[in-house]
């Protein structure tokens, strides 16, 4: 129910492993792969550097369809109180609830669109030109109705079984 990223803070950066790990996952950024989840981001440093890492996770999450409701960030100089902690267990306990909430729609919103032009576009091109492989995400995209959809909020009712598409 929640997709959780997680890393120390390595030259204001995120660790190489966690890099590897986007990687080998990156294709989901384009097929929107994890569109309905929740996500929490954590990072943790001796002093700083924490926000560049933040700001990182929290891009590839919603890049992947991911609503971003929490960045935790643990520092040395910043430690988290029990407070701090009850009110994020709170926080995540309220979406997990109220699972149909879409964060920070419009960032989704542009990045459905301009994979949709760019895999459409292409998708045309392969069919009117009859050569070549169709990519996969183009493929994915086609075989799960996503170019049906005219923007993120269908797409996001599509996949959460909400949808007359």
């Amino acid at each position: 129910d929640i997709v959780l990223f997680a890393s120390p803070v390595y030259a204001h950066s995120i660790t190489g492993t966690m890099k590897n790990f986007i990687d080998r996952i990156s294709y989901w950024l384009h097929i929107l792969k994890l569109t309905g989840k929740y996500g929490v981001v954590v990072s943790v440093s001796n002093s700083n550097g924490n926000v560049f890492v933040d700001d990182y996770l929290s891009k590839m999450m919603e890049f992947m369809g991911i609503s971003v409701i929490e960045n935790i960030d643990y520092s040395n100089i910043n430690p988290l109180s029990k407070q701090d902690i009850k009110s994020i267990a709170k926080k995540i306990e309220y979406y997990l609830i109220n699972d149909k909430v879409i964060l920070n729609y419009e960032l989704k919103n542009n990045v459905f669109k301009v994979y949709k032009k760019a895999y459409k576009d292409e998708y045309s091109k392969r069919i009117r030109d009859s050569h070549g492989k169709m990519t996969k995400e183009i493929l994915y995209w086609k075989n799960n109705g996503y170019f049906e959809c005219n923007n993120f909020q269908e797409l996001f009712d599509l996949i959460s079984g909400n949808s007359d598409i």
